[in-house]
């Protein structure tokens, strides 16, 4: 390699002018520049300039590829995951409402029932059944 005529390989060349006190201005030099042309010139395959291999680079594409595959498989996971959370909240909503109607239902015949259930309490308690409370029992039936 050749010394630089311009700035004698310092990477400072005189600009020609000079500051107020007297001094020379230097500014940076284009032989660098000129240096890496010339390099270029000479060999510009891409593995020296762009020392990511081929190979590498292969298998980047290929990881890459397969972390696509994987956010779309995720994503329609998701997706499908959404509509069946979905699905099971409105089969359970509907199941909600058919055993919360059928508690009406029982707390309506429970009601209904409550007399003929408390003649049989009466009965029970005493041990024997007299007039007054077959008059209750059949009463508490027939409204039953």
């Amino acid at each position: 390699m050749t010394t630089c005529p311009e700035c004698n390989d310092t990477g400072e060349r005189d600009s020609g002018g000079e500051h107020p006190w007297g001094e020379p201005v230097y500014v940076p030099c284009d032989c660098k520049d000129a240096e890496i042309g010339r390099q270029w010139r000479d060999n510009s395959s891409l593995e020296k300039w762009f020392p990511l291999t081929a190979e590498r680079l292969a298998r980047l594409e290929a990881e890459n590829a397969a972390l696509k595959h994987d956010l779309q498989y995720a994503r329609d996971g998701l997706t499908k995951g959404r509509t069946r959370m979905r699905e099971d909240n409105e089969r359970l909503a509907r199941e909600a409402h058919t055993w919360s109607k059928a508690a009406e239902t029982y707390a309506a015949e429970l009601e209904r029932h409550k007399p003929l259930m408390q003649a049989v309490e009466w009965i029970l308690e005493d041990g024997h059944m007299n007039q007054e409370h077959l008059a209750r029992l059949r009463a508490a039936w027939e409204g039953a």
